[in-house]
């Protein structure tokens, strides 16, 4: 479900950039399943809904992605 790949730059300790990260992350990648709905974690009616195990009223959960950097001085 979430996804983070990150690089630690390798950098001289007499820098002014003491250390430097890089990193990419996904959250809501991907999802495999058999499941009908739009969303295989909500559900309207709970459990002992009328729908018969699925559910197309809520929202889906939105894939994000993030690009970051972590720079310490």
């Amino acid at each position: 479900k979430n996804i983070v790949v990150g690089y630690t730059i390798p950098l001289k300790s007499e820098n002014i950039i003491k250390s430097a990260r890089v990193y990419v992350s996904s959250q809501n990648a991907f999802i495999l399943t058999n499941y009908p709905g739009s969303n295989p974690e909500a559900s309207q009616n709970g459990l002992n809904g009328l729908s018969e195990g699925r559910d197309f009223a809520p929202y889906p959960v939105p894939r994000t992605f993030t690009i970051g950097a972590d720079i310490n001085f």
